[in-house]
């Protein structure tokens, strides 16, 4: 097959017996050399290898920079923190994180551009490691985070004072890196190879139970080239993952759209999640139901940035790891003798999330509902309701 289509595979996926196997071929692309693999009796369906942006991309789910752009001398004052432990914000108040759980037994797996571990907000995190995905290719370099966006959401997760796990492990899975400029871009492919190498690190350490997934990035669904189908193939790796055991957690997108067009996002085994601003209401920019499964902080969010600084951002890439934290938080606070394994923790955190703000009889913002006029749960730890 390689000789027919004048190239051989560049990357191979295995996630076990009846689930997802395949490879990644970049060659002429003809008709002829797709029909002729489609006809494979080894062969169920062909996918294009898309592109996924972290930054300046139609397509990103991540990235909304304030236009302040503005750094910040006072780390610990975060709204989202305080909006996932108290309820909405009432004027005037102070704000505060409330909390009983620091995440300390549970592992998140940060599938970004690095994490830049040296920051003093990953100082007191305990047996933080550091992953590249793909360190046999020359353009992904080991360790560290050259943009700054992968310790962001790092930061929201797990920073010792702006983080919702403030000692959970944090695993920076390194697949975005800087082209030569403030463009990131990978394939479909390589993220599919980081899904594959955290399912079989988590499973070697025997902490599938006990795992996160955060994707802050996503791309438009991309189908079957030949045969229509419901699914791609980076919605069925992450499903897979949740199927483990792992809490797979992505960015619903900030293309104002239905959040089921999007990949991973849309998958239904992903907790996808939805931005608010400080009035509890629905970012201009996030994506919406069907689809969203919850919603969190995602506008003037303050974290971590690299050069041990902070940062305000806004995108639902800020709002995902909101939720990747509380799964941390709840792993820790249940102990060994409860298990939400997979998506059983989205619906733990979707039972015990908190009402936007005039979802309960008083008006609402007028875009806080979803098309269908549905309330989508504010990300909560539980504390005051």
């Amino acid at each position: 097959m390689a000789a027919a289509v004048g190239s051989a595979p560049c990357h191979t996926f295995d996630f076990g017996p009846g689930s997802l196997r395949g490879y990644a071929m970049y060659g002429p692309g003809s008709e002829i050399a797709v029909q002729h693999m489609a006809n494979s009796p080894y062969v169920d369906f062909i996918q294009p290898d898309t592109k996924i942006s972290l930054a300046n991309a139609p397509i990103d789910a991540a990235l909304h920079v304030n236009e302040n752009n503005s750094y910040s001398s006072n780390p610990t004052e975060s709204w989202g923190l305080h909006r996932v432990s108290h309820g909405f914000l009432q004027a005037g108040e102070p704000l505060e994180y409330r909390r009983n759980s620091t995440g300390r037994n549970a592992w998140v797996y940060v599938l970004d551009s690095g994490i830049e571990l040296s920051h003093p907000q990953f100082g007191g995190v305990p047996n933080g490691d550091a992953h590249s995905s793909e360190t046999d290719e020359d353009w992904i370099p080991t360790g560290g985070d050259d943009f700054g966006h992968g310790t962001h959401v790092a930061g929201i997760i797990g920073g010792s004072s702006l983080g919702v796990a403030q000692e959970t492990n944090l695993v920076a899975v390194k697949v975005f890196n800087s082209m030569g400029g403030a463009q990131y871009d990978v394939f479909v492919s390589n993220v599919m190879r980081a899904l594959q190498w955290v399912i079989d690190d988590a499973r070697k350490y025997d902490r599938l139970e006990k795992s996160v997934i955060n994707m802050s990035f996503g791309g438009l669904v991309q189908l079957d080239v030949l045969r229509p189908r419901q699914r791609d193939v980076l919605q069925m790796a992450s499903q897979k993952a949740s199927a483990e055991g792992i809490f797979v957690v992505a960015s619903a997108g900030n293309l104002h759209v239905p959040t089921v067009v999007m990949s991973p996002a849309g998958e239904p085994e992903v907790c996808a999640v939805g931005a608010i601003d400080r009035n509890d209401t629905r970012a201009w920019f996030s994506n919406y139901s069907p689809g969203v499964d919850l919603l969190a902080p995602g506008v003037e969010v303050l974290s971590a940035w690299r050069g041990n600084k902070t940062r305000l951002l806004d995108g639902t890439s800020m709002a995902a790891p909101f939720v990747a934290g509380l799964g941390a938080y709840f792993m820790e606070l249940d102990g060994p003798g409860k298990s939400y394994p997979g998506y059983k923790m989205c619906e733990r955190l979707k039972a015990i999330g908190s009402y936007q703000k005039g979802a309960e009889g008083l008006e609402a913002p007028a875009n806080c509902t979803d098309v269908y006029n549905n309330y989508t749960r504010v990300a909560s730890n539980g504390w005051g309701w």
